[in-house]
């Protein structure tokens, strides 16, 4: 899980370009046995992927007319089944919220960000920073987001005056003069003005040396934002998409359009693949025509509201800032209730600030765990987890790391649960490959039992591994709770705290517009801002409360619950509890 790149060792390949090239692909799967594809990669590997099935049939007969293949081979392999991933870091694929990669690759510039902002500070410079994006700026945009840039140049969203230099200086300055002492500019490589002219970095460079007079550097991230170990939410997308891409192909027929598979409001899609890359290309078209706004809204629901947000934020617009008083009637007093805890257990809402950096925190501490479990012996690793009443991190965290048990206390745990769990164990080692040391992890939500304890669950682990694994226990307590905001946490806290000032606006005037006499206040005005998929909406805090177990603080029927199911079955845990059992 904590691999990087593509393991499989695949990449382009020009000859599949020529119908030879293809016919060889179709030879070459046929010898091998192989009639169905998982296809991960852009929009180019999947139209390519489409392209192979519908010659498919032809490409056989061919192959059969020449006798590369038996009569019996042909009618075995009449048709191709294809369900495709998308692998980009680019989150440049329309009819779905997230790509696979996109989440690291953010990871990956906002941590150099962080670096280059010490020196930027230090020595008063601006930098302008390159990112990824030929046709998509949601790189850029987020980075900008989370990373406190000043401005950014995206090819969706451009600067809408006749001189972005003179608009991107005007921002800068009032930073400046505001008391800031560094400037970060964020611009994708597909940047353009609204005449569909590219900006580069040397370009902004230069306008910033010669009009700010600032101390300007130019650093291209490249190839760095392709690589390494993979962030949280980057093992779980792929591992759920995975799953349903199996799905996929097993209840595909001859008749079923290639599907790929996405992820909308927090649950996989299957969508036709033609559909969607058309979709996507058409972002493209967009921006060749200058409709700029038909482009932006062929993105994720939030691009747009990402977009406006940073420029509310960025732009230190004189009609945005409180005026300096001692009073403020918009205090009159509405409430709103932005959810951060790494919990992640509050009703309604899926999702709270702080848990996504928590979560990301449990990975790098299991990383390092597991890695240490293999080195010398067969090592089982207890690890437990913060999380309250609540399994959240528990469970999203068994399914980055690949944990193979995960105790929560919305399950529980009992002496048949830790019987059963011995024996997988003992027999899941006993089909080791002799000599190969391997490590394995469990999880253990820190109130998952009040009986059964990390020491105890370690010693019964322990004693009952006998020759074939030893056990060992890590209780990460308060280090899930500091460390480096993660990227996703920067951007929805901007995104929310930005919407729920609004909303004390909104409400704070309404409530002032009412007589002196008798004002009060409607009970909507008490609210919670919620996230439901790509949704933002704020419940009013009555609402809220029926959804809430209130004894044990968590919700009712959270969406991940039956994510420590599908955890153990990926460690196959269910499969030996089959066989035991008979």
């Amino acid at each position: 899980m904590g691999e990087g790149g593509t393991i499989i060792g695949t990449a382009r390949c020009a000859e599949f370009r020529t119908i030879e090239g293809r016919t060889a692909a179709v030879y070459n799967l046929i010898k091998e046995g192989i009639n169905a594809l998982v296809v991960c990669g852009g929009d180019g590997s999947l139209t390519g992927a489409d392209t192979l099935r519908a010659e498919w049939p032809k490409l056989v007969a061919d192959l059969r007319a020449q006798d590369r293949i038996t009569e019996q081979q042909a009618n075995a392999y009449q048709h191709l089944v294809i369900v495709g991933l998308v692998g980009s870091i680019d989150n440049d694929m329309a009819m779905t919220d997230l790509t696979i990669g996109a989440p690291t690759a953010l990871h990956r510039i906002c941590e150099s960000m962080d670096n280059i902002s010490s020196t930027a500070s230090s020595h008063s410079r601006a930098f302008v920073i390159e990112v990824m994006g030929r046709h998509c700026g949601w790189l850029a945009l987020m980075a900008g987001v989370s990373g406190g840039a000043d401005f950014v140049f995206i090819p969706e969203c451009p600067p809408t005056s006749d001189s972005w230099e003179d608009e991107m200086c005007t921002v800068i300055s009032r930073h400046r003069e505001a008391g800031k002492r560094k400037t970060i500019v964020i611009v994708a490589e597909g940047a353009l003005d609204k005449n569909l002219n590219p900006i580069k970095p040397d370009k902004i460079k230069d306008i910033l040396r010669e009009r700010l007079k600032l101390d300007t550097r130019v650093t291209t991230l490249g190839h760095t934002q392709r690589g390494g170990r993979p962030c949280a939410w980057d093992r779980i997308l792929p591992t759920l998409q995975g799953i349903e891409a199996v799905n996929a192909l097993l209840e595909s027929t001859p008749e079923t359009p290639s599907y790929m598979i996405g992820i909308r409001e927090n649950q996989m899609t299957r969508v036709p693949l033609v559909e969607a890359v058309k979709q996507t290309q058409a972002v493209a078209e967009a921006i060749s025509r200058k409709d700029f706004a038909t482009a932006t809204q062929l993105r994720d629901p939030e691009f747009r509201e990402a977009f406006d947000g940073f420029l509310t934020v960025s732009s230190l617009n004189p009609d945005y800032i409180l005026p300096k008083e001692k009073h403020y009637p918009q205090f009159h007093i509405p409430m709103v209730h932005l959810p951060a805890t790494l919990s992640n257990n509050v009703p309604v809402t899926e999702f709270s600030l702080g848990s996504d950096t928590s979560l990301n925190a449990l990975v790098d501490a299991c990383d390092a765990i597991k890695q240490s479990a293999s080195a010398s012996r067969n090592r089982v690793f207890i690890v437990e987890t913060q999380g309250g009443m609540c399994g959240y991190i528990a469970t999203m965290g068994a399914l980055a790391t690949g944990a193979v048990i995960v105790y929560t206390p919305e399950v529980g745990m009992n002496l048949h649960m830790l019987r059963s769990d011995v024996k997988f164990l003992q027999r899941r080692y006993e089909l080791d490959e002799r000599g190969k040391a391997e490590g394995r992890l469990v999880l253990k939500s820190e109130k998952s039992s009040s009986v059964f304890s990390l020491d105890v669950v370690t010693q019964i682990f322990k004693e009952e591994g006998g020759n074939l694994f030893d056990a060992r226990s890590a209780s990460l307590g308060h280090t899930l709770q500091g460390g480096i905001p993660s990227p996703m946490d920067r951007a929805r806290a901007s995104r929310l705290s930005l919407k729920c000032m609004a909303f004390i606006e909104e409400h704070a005037w309404a409530l002032k517009a009412k007589p002196t006499k008798g004002r009060k206040a409607d009970k909507n005005s008490a609210a919670v801002i919620t996230i439901t998929g790509s949704t933002v909406k704020f419940t009013p805090v009555l609402e809220m409360v029926e959804h809430a177990d209130m004894k044990n603080r968590r919700g009712m029927n959270p969406w991940w619950a039956n994510y420590k199911q599908l955890a153990e079955i990926l460690g196959s845990k269910n499969y030996f509890a089959g066989k035991l059992g008979q």
